[in-house]
């Protein structure tokens, strides 16, 4: 619930934007700004709960990158960003949710769908399509196994 604002200010200045207007360009940097520290902030969050052998803390390390990355993502560090989505989605992948507790699955799934929404964000502000369909092809394996937690 709490990213919706951030969603609508991001579609408004995105709108905005593509007129080529400063203020649009700086709103979204500060949407982008809000996206990464809601993110930490999750992170922190999260980080109060017991996840057993599951590696949170390396997990909330990745999200970091990735948000951070996909502040200023361009044709010069996609392939960067893509590796880290792609690395995230490889932990995800060999990590052991059965043994966790009903608290700390309910925050890894939160934490990741959040972080999803913020992605999806970041995405819609990418003008650079040779750019998108890089990230894409990382972005979508992950939303699936975001989807599917």
């Amino acid at each position: 619930m709490k990213w919706l604002p951030c969603v609508s200010v991001l579609v408004v200045a995105m709108m905005v934007g593509v007129t080529g207007c400063d203020e649009a360009k700086k709103g979204m940097d500060e949407v982008k700004d809000a996206t990464s520290k809601a993110a930490s902030d999750v992170s922190s969050e999260v980080g109060k709960i017991n996840f057993g052998d599951f590696d949170m803390k390396s997990i909330q390390g990745k999200l970091s990158g990735i948000t951070d990355g996909l502040k200023n993502v361009s044709s010069d560090t996609v392939d960067d960003v893509s590796a880290k989505i792609s690395e995230l989605t490889k932990s995800l992948d060999n990590s052991d949710f059965g043994k966790m507790s009903d608290t700390a699955k309910a925050a890894v799934k939160t934490a990741m769908s959040k972080f999803g929404d913020s992605v999806k964000g970041a995405m819609d502000n990418i003008s650079d399509d040779s750019v998108t369909q890089k990230l894409k092809a990382a972005i979508d394996p992950l939303m699936e196994k975001i989807k599917n937690m």
